[in-house]
C-alpha cells in the first residue's frame, strides 16, 4: 500500500456494530478513526475501552468512486452547501467540547 492511497476502512466492534469511512494512511502507517465514527460504533455502550476492533482496509478504485458519482449526481452548489453544514456542525461540537471542560 502506498501512503497517499485512498482506502475504504471498515471497522467492526465486538457487538457487531460496523461503520465504513474513507481515509488515507499517515506517513508512519496510521489511520485515524473519526470521532463521529467512534461515537456511532459505541452505540449504547458506555465506552469502547478494552474492546477489540476489527479493521479492514480496501483500496478505493477510481471506477468505484465514479460509479458512486453516477448514482448520486450532486450539483456543486449542493456539495458546497453540505460541506459548509459539516463545518458548522464540527464547530458546534468543538464549542460544546470546550465548554464541557
Amino acid at each position: 500500500m502506498e501512503p497517499d492511497q485512498v482506502l475504504q476502512v471498515t471497522v467492526t466492534t465486538e457487538n457487531w456494530n460496523e461503520e465504513k469511512f474513507i481515509a488515507r494512511m499517515s506517513g508512519d502507517g496510521r489511520i485515524t478513526i473519526p470521532k463521529l465514527t467512534l461515537d456511532l460504533l459505541q452505540g449504547d455502550a458506555e465506552s469502547l475501552w478494552g474492546d477489540v476492533l476489527e479493521v479492514t482496509l480496501q483500496p478505493v478504485r477510481f471506477s468505484q468512486v465514479s460509479g458512486e458519482a453516477e448514482k448520486k449526481v450532486v450539483g456543486s452548489e449542493e456539495a458546497t452547501a453540505m460541506l459548509n453544514k459539516i463545518k458548522e456542525i464540527r464547530k458546534d461540537l468543538v464549542k460544546k467540547g470546550n465548554s464541557a471542560s
